[in-house]
């Protein structure tokens, strides 16, 4: 009986250890592996995140409410990192400095776009781009964060997310990993909770076998 309580806590502890882990990187990973609301008054947002592929990141803000900009170009769709286009964005007025470490070493920095884009049909302000590691933890600072009325009533959110020519909506291999990652944990919580309730009816057994047994009756 005791074996079994031993491993019973063991692949329970092993299981939530592995689930709190996990599920942290997956949190801070993925195609969006950022998205942070801004408050209206910020100096400094700090983000450590998780590159899960080799790929190029764009850095920037987008709005959750972006029917509150209005654009003179309202279906005009363009790229904030390519320098021909004829589409017209709107003034930012967003002051924030930024930069991106990957330990003690700052691999980027600059400041934020002076023009809010569509980018994706969405409005987007950039910040920069950078080209990724797999499996690489990079930290984030944005300071001095400032910004008019009129965007902080469009819901600003800080966003580190995949560059691509069209939208990610799904990555099968992040999705795979974080498929595998639960189901591992999953199996170790549920032996673990096996072990453990077959611990405790062999105990309450054992607790409850003498008020069961029959007294033997004496004949003459």
């Amino acid at each position: 009986m005791r074996w079994k309580l031993f491993f019973a806590f063991l692949f329970l502890a092993a299981g939530l250890t592995f689930a709190g882990f996990s599920e942290y990187c997956l949190s801070r990973s993925g195609p969006s592996p950022v998205s942070i609301l801004i408050p209206t008054s910020s100096p400094h947002i700090t983000r450590i995140f998780l590159a899960n592929t080799n790929a190029r990141y764009r850095i920037g803000v987008a709005f959750d409410e972006p029917e509150k900009l209005v654009f003179a170009k309202p279906d005009c769709v363009a790229d904030p990192y390519d320098s021909t286009t004829e589409c017209s964005g709107i003034a930012a007025r967003f002051k924030a400095s930024w930069s991106l470490s990957q330990g003690a070493h700052i691999i980027q920095h600059g400041l934020a776009s002076e023009t809010i884009w569509r980018v994706h049909g969405e409005p987007f302000l950039g910040f920069g781009t950078f080209q990724s590691k797999a499996w690489q933890w990079y930290r984030l600072d944005v300071d001095a964060i400032s910004y008019e009325t009129q965007l902080a009533q469009a819901s600003p959110r800080l966003t580190v997310g995949i560059h691509a020519e069209k939208p990610v909506f799904d990555e099968p291999k992040f999705f795979a990993v974080k498929l595998a990652a639960r189901i591992i944990y999953g199996l170790f919580l549920f032996i673990g909770g096996l072990l453990l309730l077959s611990s405790l009816v062999a105990r309450r057994e054992t607790l409850f076998a003498p008020l069961r047994q029959t007294p033997e009756v004496e004949t003459e």
